[in-house]
Parts: C-alpha cells; sequence; structure tokens
C-alpha cells in the first residue's frame, strides 16, 4: 500500500501540489531547501514507489534518478 498526503484541495478535487526550492526567508523559522530538485520531485518519487510496489520496476536501495 502506498499512502500519499493530500497537500491541498482545489475546485472540488484533491490536487497534489509542487514544492519550491526557494523558501521565503524569515527570522523565526528556517526551511530545507531541495537540493535544487525540480518542483515537481517528490510527486515523481512517488510514482517510481508506485512502480516498485506493482513490481512494474525493481527494488534497489539507491535513490532513482530522472532520464
Amino acid at each position: 500500500m502506498l499512502y500519499v498526503a493530500m497537500l491541498m484541495k482545489s475546485m472540488k478535487g484533491l490536487r497534489y501540489s509542487s514544492v519550491s526550492d526557494a523558501p521565503p526567508p524569515g527570522k523565526a523559522t528556517s526551511f530545507i531547501d531541495m537540493d535544487h530538485q525540480p518542483s515537481d520531485h517528490y510527486l515523481w518519487l512517488t510514482g517510481e514507489a508506485g512502480k516498485i510496489i506493482k513490481g512494474k520496476k525493481p527494488l534497489s536501495f539507491k535513490m532513482p534518478e530522472r532520464k
């Protein structure tokens, strides 16, 4: 089973949102950047995990790379 948390609702439907590698600066909080990955990196990783669970891709302990 693969569980992905919903980030926001959009127009009565569910939507997964991409993220930014340029978080707003702040004095009270600090953000972790995305190591210069594309904004949809975590959505892409979720898709890769789904392929592994369905047996379409072998399990590996190495981080998948985009081609």
